[in-house]
């Protein structure tokens, strides 16, 4: 999938938003996209799900996995390993705040992971799940 066809998805659904905007981060930015108004629609995320398989389709054989920090890449994440046929977990914020794979999830020491991430601005998030897989054994692809 290329980049035209992500805008077309974001514009179909009214997503991409431009003007000035604070980001979480606290950076500020021109674009801005609401992904709860794509979420709205599963055909448009499984779309968007195939688009990332594709872009990792070299490296999907040698995956186990398919993990995604909470909460808004859950949706995406998921879709992404429906299209890859691979299993899916995602990781949360535990009670003091740091990302770890979420109670009932089960990833084997040695698993080859696949990260998706729905926005990075900073990529802290990213970074911490990072972390938090390789700290419970996993190989992050």
């Amino acid at each position: 999938m290329d980049e035209a066809r992500v805008r077309e998805i974001l514009s179909e659904c009214d997503a991409l938003l431009e003007g000035h905007f604070r980001y979480t981060s606290g950076r500020h930015g021109a674009i801005y996209f609401e992904k709860i108004r794509i979420v709205q629609n599963p055909r448009l995320v499984m779309e968007l799900g195939r688009g990332m398989a594709e872009l990792f389709g070299d490296v999907s054989d040698g995956l186990d996995l398919v993990c995604s920090p909470a909460l808004g890449a859950i949706v995406f994440g998921f879709a992404t390993a429906f299209s890859m046929r691979k299993p899916f977990a995602f990781l949360s914020r535990d009670e003091s705040g740091v990302m770890s794979i979420r109670s009932g999830f089960s990833i084997p020491r040695g698993a080859r992971v696949l990260v998706v991430e729905d926005v990075v601005t900073t990529g802290g998030s990213v970074r911490e799940t990072i972390r938090a897989l390789r700290d419970s054994g996993a190989d992050v692809a």
